[in-house]
């Protein structure tokens, strides 16, 4: 019963923070040409509030479980491990960019007190980037890392598990104000028409460019954002990405403990017979016994390692990752040259047709692992869906709406208005209703692929299905890299979409359907990395992470039996 209620409550808070984002978005609707301050300030004082709620609370968590931690050691060639460095540069990143905004406004802030409205918003706006910076986002960090050495994500005694939920959702709220209130290119500032000649003549040549945002070092802000503004995002979704990793591990941990009606007494840390430490011998021991039942199966996917077949076993010595590290660099390097301006319209061109074999390359190779692993017949689901995979479910959901907007667009265009646009246009247009068909079939297939890897048992793989899982995740990364840094800034690299829904729509409907797509890319290079290592260590007879197991466990129980 006392589980059912802390489900609840979860998805209670879920359900909450997403009509507060419902909430952001329409108010921004209403107000785009009305007052401006006022919206944005209430935006402004409840996302401060929420960042030092969440603050409070990932403290207070950590003291109230802080006998249940207990050091794990980790490396950097773990999943975790690699997405905190990637945290830790993301947070570089959004430093960075925080600071020459943080100059930027405070060298206008003499002008800023001449207007009540304005001087409130910029000082709460100079105030939460300080916060943001150096308290709320070091604090998210320094918390997983907590959680990750003390294997919390395993410890089926953990308290208080809503925190994860309000953080994450924090962090969304963060993420989608991000999109709507600064980019600069969604949703751009109306002049308000200031009145600047009760100022001092000599100051009004500065009120004018701080209140147009166009002095020195407002400027220099500009272009830094298209650098690093993608940073602070991708920070939010990793960050977003790992709290509900860890909540559904803990979820799943306890479903565990009362499947296998294993009695856990409360650990006091007192390092007797119920501690974690000791009494975690149990889920090991059972762990263990799975493992034995994985070495003493021969059949690998893709091969045979009693009866080699020839062609399975291939030693490509990661061919395949290069083709896909080159495939990758080749697109994301077109894509950038969208902000050269005098190669914009064939970079365009070139883009469509390098995506129109990108995505089908992609799933060719999603259906080639699915059909190796549903042939081999070792495939045994031993769980339900976890969280992860239904937020990855979700997520993909703004890519199936970018080809229902391109199908709804491209094909009365194609139909009716076809020769009222240039030949090169026309291309596009053809080019993009192929990729985008490809790129339907694509997600069905990976997040099909995920779910299967995710909630299945399908036995050891050989080297080669394991290549071609990287070569998914690069291409992925590719994805996530280019909607992050190009496709996000240039709407109007779709010219049939952008005439047909109308340029204002179009940029609305490219930004909403993007946060759901790079969410989705990141996520699945989260996932994917996951199960290539856990494939890799368990062929080569390295560490392989069980429920309730850690390495820390393994040379304990090592240790045992030697003295046994």
């Amino acid at each position: 019963m006392a589980q059912s209620k802390r489900t609840a409550l979860s998805y209670i808070l879920m359900a909450v923070f997403l009509a507060i984002l419902g909430t952001i978005g329409l108010s921004r609707w209403i107000t785009i040409n009305k007052s401006h301050g006022v919206t944005e300030t209430i935006m402004l004082v409840l996302l401060l509030t929420l960042q030092v709620s969440t603050i409070i609370f990932l403290f207070a968590f950590m003291r109230v479980n802080k006998l249940q931690w207990r050091y794990v050691p980790w490396r950097l060639s773990d999943t975790h491990g690699i997405a905190f460095i990637c945290l830790t540069v993301f947070l570089v990143g959004t430093f960075i960019y925080d600071l020459f905004r943080i100059i930027a406004t405070t060298e206008c802030l003499d002008v800023y007190r001449h207007f009540k409205e304005l001087n409130e918003e910029k000082i709460i706006d100079l105030v939460l980037l300080i916060f943001k910076s150096l308290f709320y986002m070091p604090s998210q960090l320094l918390f997983l890392m907590w959680c990750n050495y003390g294997n919390i994500q395993n410890n089926p005694n953990i308290r208080k598990t809503s925190v994860f939920i309000f953080a994450s959702g924090t962090n969304l709220f963060l993420w989608i104000y991000s999109f709507l209130f600064e980019s600069k290119n969604i949703f751009p500032g109306k002049d308000y028409g200031y009145n600047i000649s009760m100022l001092d003549p000599a100051i009004q040549k500065h009120a004018n460019e701080c209140l147009h945002e166009e002095n020195a070092m407002q400027r220099t802000a500009d272009n830094v954002e298209i650098y690093l503004y993608p940073v602070q995002m991708e920070f939010c979704i990793l960050a977003t990405s790992l709290l509900l990793h860890t909540w559904s591990h803990l979820k799943h941990s306890r479903m565990n403990m009362y499947a296998e009606m294993v009695d856990f007494p409360d650990d006091i840390g007192d390092g007797g017979p119920n501690d974690d430490v000791n009494r975690q011998h149990d889920l090991i021991g059972r762990n263990n016994g799975e493992d034995n039942e994985v070495n003493e199966n021969n059949d690998v996917i893709g091969g045979n390692d009693a009866n080699p077949q020839e062609g399975h076993h291939v030693n490509c010595y990661g061919l395949l990752w290069i083709v896909g590290i080159l495939f990758m660099t080749l697109m994301f390097t077109f894509e950038c040259l969208l902000y050269v301006q005098s190669f914009y319209n064939k970079a365009i061109l070139i883009i469509s047709v390098i995506k129109t074999l990108y995505d089908p390359v992609l799933a060719a190779v999603c259906a080639y692992i699915l059909h190796k692993l549903t042939k081999s017949g070792q495939m045994k689901r031993y769980g339900n869906i976890d969280t992860e995979c239904v937020i990855m479910l979700i997520s993909s959901l703004g890519l199936g709406f970018d080809v229902a907007f391109t199908y709804i667009s491209v094909l009365p265009t194609l139909i009716y208005d076809f020769n009222t646009f240039q030949e090169s246009i026309q291309i596009i247009s053809v080019l993009s209703l192929v990729r985008q068909t490809s790129t339907l079939i694509q997600v069905i297939l990976q997040v099909y692929l995920i779910i299967l890897l995710t909630s299945f048992y399908t036995g050891p793989v050989d080297n080669w299905l394991s290549e071609c899982l990287g070569f998914i995740l690069i291409l992925n990364f590719g994805h996530w890299l280019a909607d992050s840094v190009v496709e996000v800034k240039f709407p109007e690299a779709s010219p049939v979409q952008e005439h047909y829904f109308g340029d204002e729509n179009w940029l609305v409907i490219v930004h909403l359907i993007y946060t759901m797509a790079i969410y989705f890319r990141f996520h699945s290079v989260l996932m994917l990395s996951e199960h290539i290592r856990h494939t890799r260590h368990q062929h080569y007879g390295g560490y392989q992470p069980l429920n309730g197991d850690n390495v820390q466990d393994h040379e304990q129980l090592g240790n045992n039996n030697d003295q046994d």
